[in-house]
């Protein structure tokens, strides 16, 4: 069965459900975690359940339709995020409420590119939960091809399918995501949902691959996106530092 025929499934039998859009507490409640994902948490070390660490800093070269660029990319637990592009002058936050630019915006291409970052990483899967989102666990161990070849040796994936507030954008709707985990490392491999465009829709696929482990967490090395197979933006980690959350003007409008 196609992943995108496993999508729809699943979206017709969590029909009606809707999106807990309570605010976000400072650490993850491991209790708050579904038992089948307690060992994803683990698996990234303890950054999302003890204090000290929710600033998450990336000096990373990206690639899109413009060409490839340094940025630096900052997370800060719960939900805040900052994208600054160095040769465009450009910056983009979200304070966890709203998204600001300090150039006319935010795009289209930049909520994507947040959504990328933001919505689709492992530290938004478990803050979604902890958040009372619909899921549902599909199992583990899922192949990543066809199921025709007789020698294969994998991945294997283990996959959730979560409703995901999209509160960076004015509507604050909710989509509908699976979240693949590496059944070996318990990492996030990748994670694939359908969008509009021009009244179709079309397949996105955000993998995450060349995971690192900086002081005690996992980071990823290298992020995609790509639409409809092709892709659309790509940033490589060049080096990252964690710190203690910060009461500054960070991640307010630039």
């Amino acid at each position: 069965m196609g992943w995108r025929m496993l999508f729809c499934l699943c979206l017709m039998a969590a029909c009606g459900a809707g999106a807990d859009t309570r605010q976000l507490t400072t650490a993850i409640r491991v209790g708050s975690i579904p038992s089948s994902a307690r060992a994803l948490l683990t698996a990234q070390g303890t950054r999302l359940t003890a204090p000290g660490k929710e600033r998450l800093t990336i000096q990373a070269i990206v690639t899109d339709s413009k060409g490839s660029r340094e940025v630096r990319l900052i997370w800060e637990a719960p939900g805040r995020f900052r994208y600054d592009d160095y040769s465009a002058g450009k910056t983009i936050a979200f304070d966890s409420r709203a998204v600001s630019s300090a150039v006319a915006g935010p795009s289209d291409t930049d909520l994507d590119m947040v959504e990328t970052l933001l919505s689709d990483g492992a530290e938004a899967f478990f803050e979604n939960f902890q958040n009372g989102a619909p899921f549902r666990f599909l199992g583990r161990g899922f192949r990543d091809d066809d199921g025709t070849n007789p020698g294969y040796t994998g991945p294997f994936h283990d996959i959730y399918h979560v409703m995901v507030p999209l509160t960076f954008t004015k509507t604050k709707a909710s989509r509908w995501k699976m979240y693949y985990f590496d059944s070996r490392t318990r990492l996030l491999a990748k994670v694939r949902y359908l969008v509009s465009r021009n009244g179709a829709s079309t397949d996105v696929t955000t993998v995450y691959s060349g995971w690192l482990k900086i002081d005690g967490e996992m980071v990823p090395g290298r992020i995609e996106r790509s639409e409809g197979g092709k892709p659309a933006l790509s940033f490589v980690n060049k080096g990252a530092a964690f710190g203690a959350a910060v009461g500054d003007s960070l991640f307010s409008k630039p």
